[in-house]
């Protein structure tokens, strides 16, 4: 397959995706990898999502920096930081089938009952994002899924969805940065990743303007609804990959 036609394939899934993250903040990876994967195959695929996923967290992070939820993001990121970790060792031990059917399980039938349910269960005060953060490192070390407990975590706060947005990104560029830096240590940040970074620059740009105005315009329950929805999507996929493995 040549260079040429590679980039043709590669930026529409690249629009898409990184236009989700810019809109609800997160979700790109749910779109990206899978079709990315199959096209390009994982040696392309993760550290070209995970330099453009860094490039919209910083830019989302540096437009709406005012409206950031200071006292959420720093008790979510110690929370996340120590969950991290824990997440790691966890990794590869018995029973993993097992618990990524049920968090599938889970994450499904707790986004259903919101979708149903939305003016249910609200936090009021931020203390418990230190829980959230952990949760969110557990599983995000564990199975590369961190993103359910922030994205409950800032409907029950009933952020707006600019704050929602930039807020997520506070925990997720340090986490992003992480990632890529894996990559780099295993050698995956190729010449040929770096050139695909370069012919998607415009894409991300132009998806990051588009998921700006989308997000502004989206009023607080549809927003709520989208990201659910985007759950419940994620944890069916986690249920459906995880029997299809084992």
């Amino acid at each position: 397959m040549s260079f040429e036609l590679i980039h043709w394939i590669i930026l529409p899934i690249v629009f898409v995706s990184m236009t989700t993250r810019a809109t609800l903040g997160f979700g790109e990876a749910l779109i990206a990898m899978p079709l990315l994967t199959m096209l390009v195959g994982l040696e392309l695929a993760a550290p070209l999502v995970s330099v453009n996923s860094i490039i919209i967290s910083a830019a989302i992070l540096l437009l709406d920096r005012k409206r950031l939820h200071f006292q959420s993001a720093w008790r979510l990121l110690v929370g996340g930081t120590l969950g991290i970790p824990l997440g790691l060792l966890m990794l590869g031990g018995d029973g993993q089938a097992g618990l990524q059917i049920a968090l599938g399980v889970l994450i499904v039938g707790f986004s259903a009952f919101k979708l149903a349910r939305p003016h249910l269960f609200e936090l009021k005060t931020d203390r418990s994002a230190y829980i959230f953060g952990f949760l969110s490192g557990v599983l995000g070390g564990m199975f590369n899924t961190g993103g359910p407990p922030l994205v409950i975590y800032g409907s029950a706060r009933r952020f707006e969805p600019e704050e929602f947005r930039v807020t997520l990104q506070s925990f997720f560029l340090p986490a992003g940065i992480m990632v890529a830096v894996g990559h780099g240590i295993a050698g995956r940040l190729t010449g040929e990743v770096w050139s695909n970074v370069a012919a998607t620059f415009p894409v991300v740009v132009v998806a990051l303007l588009l998921g700006t105005l989308l997000n502004r315009k989206l009023p607080k329950g549809r927003f709520d609804m989208i990201a659910y929805g985007l759950l419940v999507i994620v944890g069916l996929g986690l249920i459906i990959k995880t029997i299809a493995v084992g």
